[in-house]
């Protein structure tokens, strides 16, 4: 299954920058963070732009969940997990799953692990903490919206 997305209508905003209200996603996502405030945080923002979301505290968590799954087409990971890192969960996914897209997460920007990942434009990499907007870019660019504040 793909992720479609529809763009809401814009809504004016105070900023200096021109902002477009968050895109609606269709589809299930597996969101998987050790950290359960921003666990709770993530699930919100990505529930809140039409997802239905499977959340897991670990890596081996999330295969569970990925296996109780029919569809999922977003796993949003963060890097650093208890038991099986993200990029090692990804790999595992995607072995079944070959157009699921990733959006890695990360307190540490610089994360060697980041350099393992291919360039084959199926994942993106979102620093924490981070904001509605920023989920939304990267969202946009994963999924092939190139566009700025998609």
């Amino acid at each position: 299954m793909q992720v479609a997305v529809r763009a809401r209508p814009l809504a004016p905003h105070r900023d200096r920058e021109p902002w477009r209200a968050p895109v609606t996603l269709v589809g299930h996502a597996l969101l998987v963070d050790d950290e359960p405030l921003l666990l709770k945080s993530a699930e919100r923002m990505l529930v809140a732009r039409g997802l239905r979301v499977l959340v897991a505290f670990d890596g081996p968590g999330a295969l569970r969940e990925a296996e109780r799954a029919r569809e999922l087409a977003l796993l949003v990971t963060d890097i650093r997990l208890p038991g099986m890192d993200g990029v090692e969960l990804a790999e595992r996914l995607r072995k079944y799953r070959p157009a699921l897209r990733v959006l890695f997460m990360s307190g540490f920007d610089a994360d060697p692990r980041r350099t393992m990942l291919p360039d084959d434009g199926s994942w993106t990499f979102l620093p924490k903490p981070f904001t509605g907007r920023e989920l939304d870019r990267r969202l946009g660019q994963l999924l092939g919206r190139g566009r700025e504040g998609v």
